[in-house]
């Protein structure tokens, strides 16, 4: 894809993709696509980028970006693919590029478009015939949009709207994640931190229910962290982080 003059781009969101060299699984397994969200997450945070949403494939990435400033576009793309560049060759025993030319970018300027973009990314992994349902693949960011969200995108309500059912409104972007991404960081890490010396123990442990229940709990009471934060901050899954989510909510009712 062509470079627009940055002058003549009049949008904050980009749909950005890029591909391993020669189309390679350069994230052939969840080892691999797990290390890549945690750099390009990291280097977001430092940027004050918000990742919308994002899709990890066994050989390309699909991201969608509200950033600030086009340049840390660059800075965000070239810094996350040099790390894990290094990262996988040294993995894999191997010298040389490890992505395909330059990421892509296109600019999003329209609401509907918007929409698409979200809808396109997440349905990657059914194109790929991996899994039927949206809301099972756990490298991309579909758990982090309710399930109720997802059925009016795709019955094609991808507008504002007010729904007269619930009153329910849908904003032009709406993230969970509307804290300043670094803050969260913090809140989470200190809450990880008073729980291990609250205990006495030096590490958490991850098969324990009732600590980890409890600090996730803690996280969405004074956080709004979405899911992805909090399985790169406590090395869970998404999966799990949303059954702890789902219990403790049926714990307060």
């Amino acid at each position: 894809m062509s470079r627009l003059p940055r002058s003549f781009i009049n949008s904050n969101f980009f749909h950005v993709m890029i591909q391993g060299i020669n189309r390679e699984y350069i994230f052939e397994d969840e080892f691999f696509k797990k290390v890549y969200l945690k750099y390009i997450f990291e280097e977001s945070v430092m940027l004050n980028i918000n990742i919308i949403s994002f899709c990890v494939m066994d050989n390309h990435v699909h991201l969608l970006l509200n950033i600030k400033n086009i340049e840390d576009m660059s800075i965000l793309m070239k810094k996350t693919n040099q790390r894990y560049a290094l990262f996988y060759n040294k993995m894999k025993s191997r010298v040389g590029y490890v992505f395909r030319n330059r990421y892509r970018s296109e600019p999003i300027c329209d609401e509907r478009y918007l929409y698409q973009c979200i809808l396109y990314i997440h349905r990657n992994p059914i194109k790929a015939r991996i899994t039927e349902k949206l809301d099972e693949y756990e490298y991309s960011s579909t758990m982090e949009y309710s399930i109720k969200k997802v059925n009016k995108i795709l019955n094609g309500n991808l507008l504002k709207y007010t729904d007269k059912r619930d009153g329910e409104k849908l904003e032009f972007i709406d993230i969970k994640e509307n804290q300043d991404p670094e803050e969260v960081s913090k809140i989470i890490d200190k809450i990880i931190l008073n729980t291990k010396r609250k205990l006495n123990i030096d590490a958490i442990d991850k098969k324990d229910k009732y600590i980890i229940g409890n600090i996730i709990k803690e996280i969405k009471e004074t956080t709004t962290a979405s899911m992805m934060t909090i399985s790169l901050k406590l090395g869970i899954s998404k999966t799990s982080v949303s059954r702890y989510i789902n219990e403790n909510k049926k714990n307060n009712t």
